[in-house]
């Protein structure tokens, strides 16, 4: 990263990454002439506006590409964040707006970096976050999006190492595919300003953008300060310029309308269950934390689990309620599925311009992981039957999942739920049973007044489970009939 120019109290960093088998100073300068724009003309015209910036050059050896491009792009992706962020220590320096200008492959790394950056790896991720929350503006000339006619690229490395290179740019490339999904979908920057410039001449315009009269190699590269072409970028520049800190003070105020995905409301009749809470809120990851916790509640069925999930849920919900809470099914992989394509549709990852988007699951594991996604809780109910389905759609990174289960082995296994990480769901205890047996039955009733032995003994012989003692009380309530001649035929259909 060299530092190219900076006003005294600089606003706004500018960070140009230059193009395949482009030199980071020279690729900027036009032919037979003595300027640079970066150096030479742009600063001088920014001040005059009445803009302080700072203007960087990122370079790299692209000769150095290895034979598997998205392993190429990622590694100059990681050295760009890393450079960026040594040149921004200071606390003020960390959080100023930037503006990347990509040209051709340069672009490609900026997208590369933002979309990792907003994977939340663990190693990166208060870092990569802050520079990814001030990206005000992009800049892309020559960049390709999904395909390129790369014909007249060919001979900018032909005998080189990268060679290879261009083949993975040409129509129908699955890598530029990857590239502009993983962009478009994983990468959310509230109110960015993109601009795309295609160049007009030699290589064919693929995007719907803004055209500039050059070739590949030219289109970045002016004679003086006058040159039609800069001044056309000249004044897109000096907008975004102009916006940034109201962009950055927009995303600061900004409020997230979370997604509430729960099966049903708040069950009125629920008492209780405040030991299990505790375990489960213990289990949350610190406050900043970006790992992904994973717990599981287990235990028989009818035992409550749900209902404890329910209201889990909830009191999440008012204690962050900025956050998505997500329920999924999944008794099967038909409703795992479908649940998951509910997510999608609920959070509104469906792109209007793909509508016919493929690897959908796989979509919403990449949302999830992203910064896009915010903060999020995942229940996942009914998974009785562990297998490995779940695990390769599930996310790694980012948020909370808990699982309801009756099958203790998921605790333990390292494609779910680590060890340490159960909590047991047993049955209520005697107060809780009969506190819950009182608001069924009688809600304007105190427990004091059911407190009887035959009530005792009928909680009793009901074994203490949630769903047993609700519907017993539903029984009686509805019958009229006496806890005792309730226990008395309840004995007798036992015996039977």
């Amino acid at each position: 990263m060299t530092p190219l120019y900076s006003a005294e109290e600089p606003e706004v960093d500018i960070v140009a990454i230059t193009g395949l088998a482009g030199h980071a100073y020279g690729s900027w300068k036009a032919r037979d002439h003595p300027w640079m724009l970066l150096r030479d003309f742009l600063p001088t015209d920014l001040q005059q506006n009445g803009h302080k910036v700072r203007i960087l050059t990122f370079g790299y050896n692209s000769a150095l590409l290895e034979s598997t491009t998205t392993s190429s792009i990622q590694h100059f992706a990681r050295k760009l964040f890393d450079s960026l962020k040594r040149e921004r220590t200071g606390e003020n320096e960390r959080h100023r707006p930037i503006i990347f200008i990509g040209h051709s492959l340069g672009g490609l790394i900026i997208k590369q970096a933002l979309a990792d950056a907003s994977q939340k790896n663990e190693q990166y991720y208060e870092d990569d976050a802050v520079i990814l929350s001030s990206c005000t503006g992009l800049f892309f000339f020559g960049v390709p999006n999904r395909i390129l006619n790369v014909e007249n690229l060919r001979v900018l490395v032909k005998d080189q190492k990268n060679e290879h290179f261009i083949n993975d740019l040409r129509e129908g490339s699955e890598f530029l595919w990857q590239s502009y999904q993983r962009f478009t979908q994983c990468v959310e920057l509230k109110g960015c300003q993109v601009t795309s410039y295609d160049e007009l001449r030699d290589t064919q315009p693929l995007t719907q953008a803004v055209g500039i009269d050059a070739d590949h190699s030219n289109m970045v590269k002016f004679t003086d300060s006058q040159d039609d072409r800069y001044l056309q970028v000249l004044g897109r520049l000096s907008q975004s310029i102009g916006s940034a800190s109201i962009i950055i003070e927009a995303r600061i105020h900004e409020v997230i309308k979370p997604v509430v995905m729960v099966p049903s409301s708040m069950n009125p009749d629920f008492v209780g269950r405040e030991e299990i809470f505790r375990k489960l809120e213990s289990l949350r990851p610190p406050k900043g934390g970006k790992q992904l916790r994973r717990a599981a509640l287990y235990g028989l069925g009818g035992i409550g689990k749900t209902s404890i999930a329910i209201g889990f849920c909830y009191r999440r919900h008012k204690a962050h309620p900025q956050a998505h809470t997500f329920w999924l099914h999944a008794d099967s992989h038909e409703t795992f599925n479908d649940s998951y394509l509910e997510l999608r549709r609920r959070a509104k990852l469906l792109r209007d311009d793909d509508p016919d988007e493929k690897r959908p699951l796989e979509r919403v594991e990449e949302w999830l992981e992203s910064s896009a996604s915010g903060d999020w809780t995942i229940i996942i109910d009914n998974f009785d039957e562990a297998d490995s389905y779940l695990a390769k759609h599930l996310p790694l990174q980012g948020g909370v999942i808990l699982y309801a289960t009756r099958d203790r082995r998921l605790i333990g296994n390292a494609q779910y739920v680590p060890s340490g990480a159960g909590v047991n769901t047993d049955a209520m205890s005697d107060k809780e049973a009969l506190e819950m047996f009182t608001k069924v039955l009688a809600a304007d009733a105190s427990a004091a007044l059911m407190d009887t032995e035959d009530a005792h003994e009928l909680l009793g012989r009901l074994e203490r489970l949630p769903l047993a003692i609700a519907q017993a009380a539903a029984f009686t309530k509805e019958t009229g009939v006496a806890i005792l001649e309730y226990l008395e035929a309840f004995s007798k259909c036992d015996s039977e």
